[in-house]
C-alpha cells in the first residue's frame, strides 16, 4: 500500500469537490436573479399569460421553418419550468460528485489490497463492507457520528440517486421499490422507519429533488436546508474517515 499515493488521489477528489461547490455557489445565484426577475414580471403585470408563442423547426429538406404547435406560456409554468432546471442542474453536481467518490473509494481498497478490483467485485455495497468488515473504527463511525445519519444508507443512497438521475432522467416509478433496495444493499435491518425517512428527504413528486429547503425559524431572515451540501458531506466525510483510518 503507497499512502503517498492515497493521499495524492484523496487531495486530487477534495480538490474536484471545492470545484463542484463553486458550481453549485453559480448556480444558486444564477437562479435567484431568474426568481427576482420572474416575480417583478408577474407583480408588473395584470395577465397571467406572458406569451403565445409559435413552436417549430427547420424543415431540412424544404430549408423553411415549420410550425408544430401554438401555446400559452403562463407565469405559473415558467416558474416550475426554472425551478425543475434549477433542480436537475444540481442532480448533475450529484452526479459528478458521487462518481469521482466511487473512483476514489475503488483505488483505495484496490490500492490496500494491491490488485485490481475483478469486475464483478467493483460495487460500492461491497467496498463500503471490505472497509467496514476491515476496519472496527470504520464500522462504528458509520454508525455513530455527528450527522446521526448511518453513512453507509446515506452513500448507497446517493449512488441509487446517481443511477436514477443518468438513466432515468431523475424519475423514481416505485418510491418503495427505490428505498427497499437501498436498505437491502445495506445489509441494515434495525431502525428503519428513521432510515426510511431520511431517505425520502431526497424525493418529491416521484422525482430525485435536491433543492434546497425552507427551515421553520424565528429568525427574521430567512433560512434554508442545503441538501446538496449535505450529500457532499457524506461523501467528503466518508472519504476522509478511510483515508485518516488507513494512514494510521
Amino acid at each position: 500500500m503507497s499512502k503517498q499515493q492515497i493521499n495524492e488521489e484523496y487531495e486530487q477528489f477534495l480538490n474536484h469537490m471545492s470545484d463542484l461547490a463553486l458550481r453549485q455557489r453559480v448556480i444558486h445565484s444564477s437562479f435567484k436573479r431568474e426568481f427576482e426577475i420572474l416575480a417583478k414580471f408577474k407583480n408588473d403585470s395584470a395577465s397571467e399569460i406572458v406569451s403565445y408563442d409559435a413552436l417549430g423547426f427547420m424543415n431540412l429538406f424544404t430549408g423553411k421553418f415549420e410550425r408544430y404547435t401554438s401555446r400559452k406560456t403562463s407565469y405559473s409554468e415558467l416558474e416550475n419550468a426554472t425551478i425543475r432546471q434549477k433542480n436537475n442542474q444540481y442532480c448533475w453536481l450529484v452526479v459528478d460528485a458521487y462518481e469521482r467518490f466511487e473512483s476514489l473509494i475503488f483505488k483505495i481498497h484496490e490500492l490496500l489490497i494491491g490488485e485490481s478490483l475483478p469486475k464483478k467485485n467493483r460495487e460500492l455495497k461491497k467496498t463500503l463492507c471490505y472497509f467496514s468488515y476491515t476496519y472496527s473504527s470504520v464500522s462504528k463511525a458509520e454508525k455513530t457520528n455527528f450527522s446521526g445519519v448511518n453513512l453507509k444508507i446515506a452513500l448507497l443512497m446517493v449512488e441509487k440517486l446517481r443511477h436514477k438521475v443518468v438513466h432515468a432522467q431523475g424519475v423514481i416509478d416505485d418510491e418503495k421499490v427505490f428505498i427497499d433496495k437501498i436498505l437491502s444493499d445495506s445489509g441494515i435491518n434495525n431502525d428503519k422507519d428513521l432510515h426510511v425517512r431520511f431517505i425520502k428527504q431526497f424525493i418529491c413528486d416521484g422525482r430525485v429533488n435536491i433543492l434546497e429547503r425552507s427551515v421553520q425559524s424565528d429568525s427574521i431572515v430567512s433560512m434554508y436546508h442545503d441538501v446538496y451540501a449535505n450529500i457532499a458531506s457524506y461523501l467528503v466525510g466518508y472519504s476522509k474517515l478511510v483515508v485518516d483510518t488507513v494512514n494510521v
